[in-house]
């Protein structure tokens, strides 16, 4: 072991921790992060998810959601199409 591996290391169980954080918030609401989303409502809500765990993890600081038209698109274009959602 070195310097560079043990930073990896607890790198990587900083990530882990966070995605187990990340899946815990999930579950409080009833959504289940483990598996990606199966339609264009799960697709935003995942997408939101994301967006307040990372604001939390800026400690709340103001952050752009950015551009998610061309994720949230695939989802929503499929829906349309088999008329999930009008």
């Amino acid at each position: 072991m070195n310097e560079k591996n043990i930073r990896m290391c607890e790198e990587i169980q900083d990530q882990i921790k966070a995605l187990n954080a990340f899946i815990e918030m999930g579950d409080i609401y009833g959504f289940d992060l483990r598996k990606p989303a199966q339609n264009s409502y799960e697709a935003v809500q995942w997408t939101y998810f994301g967006y307040l765990a990372a604001v939390k993890d800026q400690n709340g600081a103001a952050m752009s959601l950015g551009r998610t038209a061309t994720f949230l698109d695939i989802f929503i274009e499929r829906d349309l199409n088999e008329g999930l959602i009008t």
